[in-house]
């Protein structure tokens, strides 16, 4: 969906990324998702165990924890190269 609306939806998802990131908060109406229980296919139906949850989120938000998620493992792809390269020095 945000491929096919072009530059103009990757620069506002872009902006609200950075916003988020500045200010230290998410939109108030992301704070809150719907739980569904889907069944596993496997196990008695009867059981809680035999279900797993699914979030429904916002496409948005999906997206920006997907940009999160990747720039924190780039952060801690960094901290660990380095932690090596400091103790490959020792």
């Amino acid at each position: 969906m945000i491929q096919a609306t072009g530059d103009i939806e990757i620069q506002w998802i872009f902006d609200l990324c950075n916003g988020i990131v500045k200010e230290g908060c998410i939109p108030e109406d992301w704070k809150s998702s719907v739980v569904l229980p889907i069944y596993k296919g496997k196990g008695d139906p009867m059981e809680c165990g035999s279900y797993r949850g699914i979030k429904l989120l916002e496409h948005a938000m999906k997206v920006v924890e997907r940009i999160s998620v990747h720039r924190l493992r780039q952060q801690i792809e960094i901290v660990h190269t380095a932690t090596l390269e400091i103790h490959a020095d020792n």
